[in-house]
């Protein structure tokens, strides 16, 4: 479950909250109590623009400022939020990047002897299914 806090404003007022989103789930609480729960298809958040979203469900709707508006939105966005310490700080991903299609040109040729192991992989595979093949035939 991704956790994101933030400010809601609920009647002029502004409450610290926690914004929990759990692939089909979305949790509102503040101060240790729930103030909501919600599946993915009974509530919506929606950008507003420069880090403020809404959240609708049951016909309300809440002004939502997340702390960290950068990560939350990318979350919202479906990619990768930035992991979130609980200082509030964002730890690096250490997940390895994949290049884009055409920015590949970085990337060295094989050495000979890798190409000839891979070979000779690929000609014991074949035999070794031939193998098989007659073994079952016969």
């Amino acid at each position: 479950m991704s956790i994101y806090e933030g400010v809601v404003t609920i009647d002029e007022d502004d409450v610290q909250v926690i914004l929990g989103l759990d692939g089909n789930k979305i949790r509102l609480s503040a101060g240790g109590l729930e103030i909501g729960e919600w599946s993915a298809d009974e509530c919506s958040i929606d950008s507003v623009g420069d880090g403020v979203f809404t959240i609708t469900a049951e016909n309300e709707t809440l002004i939502f400022v997340p702390n960290n508006p950068t990560s939350f939105e990318a979350a919202m966005n479906g990619g990768g939020a930035p992991d979130e310490a609980p200082d509030g700080t964002v730890e690096q991903s250490t997940e390895p990047t994949v290049a884009p299609p055409g920015e590949t040109d970085h990337i060295p040729d094989p050495k000979p002897v890798t190409m000839v192991v891979f070979y000779a992989l690929a000609a014991i595979t074949g035999v070794l299914g031939v193998w098989a093949l007659i073994a079952i035939v016969f």
